[in-house]
């Protein structure tokens, strides 16, 4: 794709559009749905992974960064994966919460794993707060 059609991913654009979705409590999916590519296309432009958009998408992702398309998004805080995340987590929690989520999703074909994955899970922040809030294990 050359780059008088598509849109170049520029380091400042790929934080603009983290932070719009973050803003916005969208997840990748709901991002993707709107946007008409995967979930992870976004997760992929976001990483820097991919340099370049298509053309299709340049307007798109110009005025969803402008805040054209907020009040819908707001509208829609009901419908699935939008307002996933409640907005007063801070973003490295959001981060972590979706990169849990996407392991938890590509370990659906091995239920025996994805059970491993939650007990880890489980015991890591059982063991976190017990050390953060100084409670002795029970």
């Amino acid at each position: 794709m050359n780059a008088k059609n598509g849109l170049e991913l520029t380091p400042q654009l790929r934080n603009a559009i983290i932070a719009k979705r973050l803003s916005l409590g969208l997840t990748y999916c709901a991002l993707g749905r709107f946007l008409g590519v995967s979930w992870a296309t976004v997760r992929k432009w976001e990483q820097g992974r991919v340099k370049m958009c298509h053309v299709r998408h340049r307007l798109l992702i110009r005025e969803f960064l402008k805040g054209y398309y907020d009040e819908n998004f707001h509208n829609s805080m009901d419908a699935k994966n939008i307002g996933a995340y409640i907005h007063e987590v801070p973003t490295d929690i959001v981060e972590c919460l979706q990169r849990f989520q996407n392991s938890h999703r590509i370990l659906r074909a091995r239920p025996d794993l994805q059970m491993k994955l939650l007990a880890s899970a489980f015991t890591a922040v059982k063991k976190t707060l017990h050390t953060l809030l100084g409670v002795p294990d029970l």
